[in-house]
Formats: C-alpha cells, structure tokens, sequence
C-alpha cells in the first residue's frame, strides 16, 4: 500500500518557488494501478519521486509505503 497525505512539493528556481504538487492526498492498496499523465511541469515525476521514497517532502507530512513511514512531521505517525 502507498499513501500520500497533504503532500506539498516546492522547487526553487532563483528566487521564485515552483509547487509542483500542492497539497496532494493519494492512497493506492495492494493490486491496484494508476496512470499519470499531464502536461510537461505539471508534477508526474515529482510524485513518483515520492511514491518511490527518492524525495522527501519538505515539510514532511505523513507517507508511508506496506505500513512504513517515508517521512513524517514531527509527532505525527503514517496512519
């Protein structure tokens, strides 16, 4: 299981912040699929970066991957 909640992705460029997810909730169980698709920048990399734990969110809200925890704010747990 993958799960996503309130996820914020910001990336910077000069002095400007991109978001490239904002405030993104996603919760995939064992067997399911999910197709991404959108437009070049629109944030399908940066949520597979996450999906696959080789990000972390800033702030950190709660992830988890099969019951573990990718990354999570302080004194919150992934469930």
């Amino acid at each position: 299981m993958y799960e996503l909640r309130k996820v914020t992705k910001l990336y910077r460029k000069g002095r400007a912040a991109i978001k490239a997810l904002d405030d993104v909730s996603l919760s995939l169980t064992q067997g399911e699929f999910l197709a991404i698709q959108g437009p070049t920048g629109q944030g399908k990399t940066a949520l597979l970066q996450l999906l696959g734990a080789l990000v972390a969110p800033r702030p950190a809200p709660c992830c988890s991957r099969a019951g573990t925890s990718l990354g999570c704010e302080r004194g919150r747990s992934p469930r």
